[in-house]
């Protein structure tokens, strides 16, 4: 039987307000309480807002190039990503909690960043002229965990990330269920994200983003163009083209900034000066700081910009590319610590999916993302009049980002033409 727990009222976070971030000895596991109410949190202002953006940015774009195995087409949202990770790492504690935050802010205080991560999901929500959501949920394995779920951590899920919680005991139908809720959440978007689950995994964490806009000003026109494709194949493409009062140039890319309806989400094109590269191998090289760089470069004068219409979804798995970048205990059963979801049973993270889609024509855009993590029970497993010609007729990258504070919400490339 399927049943969700929808939890109201003043809230608490088992391991956010663990003292400081001491690690565990190697005899008994530091754990988590429930020690602040995250209405004080939500109503202070955060300390330093650009320190959290700019390690959002680092963290987009470390997550891009750890995505990248090959020439073909990637995208990832790092704000999906986030999401999903605040809502287990909300439950962490010790060492885990740290890596886990580190991996948006270096040295951040988990608090505020469990804030930011709230903030960007409202700002989602309450976009205006566009389509955009963000919703997350939570499967609990009964036949795992039981009642021994934190009461205080479905509380805070729930009020800070709209996390419910879904109770069941886990088959073939769990998976169907799940799939089900990213498809609903996703507008079809993304299909059958799952294969299976083990009657032995604890719980399942998913966070679905969508987005469908329109441009503010559609493309002038369209035409028959030809695409170079990273492995030097040609193919036919409609090519989208428009006049622009400005464009965007460094050592680095030359590119464009097309608005969608109400101006707070854009469309950001990177095409790499160096015409024999890939758009993967540039930005596997490409940091937070050349993004700044690259976003603070605009230049006024006429520009004519072309760029092929494209759709394409991927998959890939996360597990290796958080490790890389730091979050190594939340991964190891013998470290990780996430008491403040379960004080009674060891919890760790056993896989991480994450699925985009993306499709841009004349008209607009439709994007969309999830990111799943399954936890596992350790105990029960093993010049400005000159005309500027942009043509995106080979490998480029691309960004929606928001246009108040430039953050990528999705990011990727376009290598080919499948």
């Amino acid at each position: 039987m399927n049943k969700m727990i929808k939890m109201t009222g003043a809230v608490m976070a088992g391991a956010l307000l663990l003292t400081g971030c001491a690690g565990k000895t190697s005899d008994e596991p530091v754990k988590a309480s429930p020690a602040f109410d995250y209405d004080e949190v939500a109503g202070s202002e955060i300390e330093d807002r650009s320190e959290y953006e700019a390690g959002y940015n680092s963290f987009a774009f470390s997550l891009l190039a750890g995505a990248i195995r090959s020439d073909e087409n990637v995208m990832v949202s790092p704000a999906s990503v986030m999401m999903a990770f605040d809502v287990v790492s909300a439950g962490a504690g010790s060492d885990t909690l740290t890596q886990l935050t580190d991996l948006f802010c270096p040295g951040a205080d988990p608090v505020m960043q469990q804030a930011f991560a709230s903030e960007l999901m409202e700002r989602i929500n309450d976009a205006s002229d566009v389509e955009f959501s963000c919703a997350n949920a939570i499967w609990n394995n009964s036949a795992v965990l039981g009642d021994r779920l934190s009461e205080d951590y479905i509380d805070y899920v729930d009020d800070t990330f709209g996390a419910g919680i879904f109770v069941e005991e886990f088959d073939d139908e769990t998976v169907d269920r799940v799939n089900a809720w990213i498809s609903d959440n996703t507008d079809g978007m993304i299909e059958d994200m799952l294969s299976e689950l083990s009657p032995s995994t604890a719980m399942v964490v998913a966070n679905a983003i969508a987005f469908e806009a329109s441009w503010s000003s559609p493309f002038e026109e369209s035409h028959p163009g030809t695409f170079t494709c990273a492995n030097g194949d040609t193919a036919d493409v409609d090519m989208l083209c428009d006049t622009l009062s400005s464009y965007y140039e460094t050592d680095l890319a030359t590119g464009f900034i097309k608005y969608y309806e109400g101006g707070d989400y854009a469309f950001v094109v990177m095409l790499p000066n160096d015409e024999d590269i890939s758009a993967n191998d540039f930005m596997q090289n490409f940091t937070a700081e050349d993004y700044e760089e690259f976003m603070a470069s605009e230049v006024s004068g006429t520009a004519n910009v072309l760029m092929p219409e494209f759709e394409y979804g991927s998959s890939i798995g996360l597990n290796d590319i958080i490790q890389d970048m730091g979050a190594t205990d939340a991964f190891d059963p013998d470290l990780a610590d996430f008491s403040g979801i379960s004080e009674e049973t060891d919890l760790y993270i056993s896989r991480t999916l994450h699925n985009t889609y993306i499709e841009v024509t004349r008209e607009g855009t439709r994007a969309a993302a999830a990111t799943t993590i399954t936890l596992e029970a350790g105990a029960m497993l093993i010049d400005p009049e000159q005309i500027k010609i942009i043509e995106c007729d080979r490998p480029f990258a691309y960004a929606i980002v928001e246009t108040s504070t430039n953050m990528p919400i999705f990011v990727g490339t376009v290598n080919n033409m499948d």
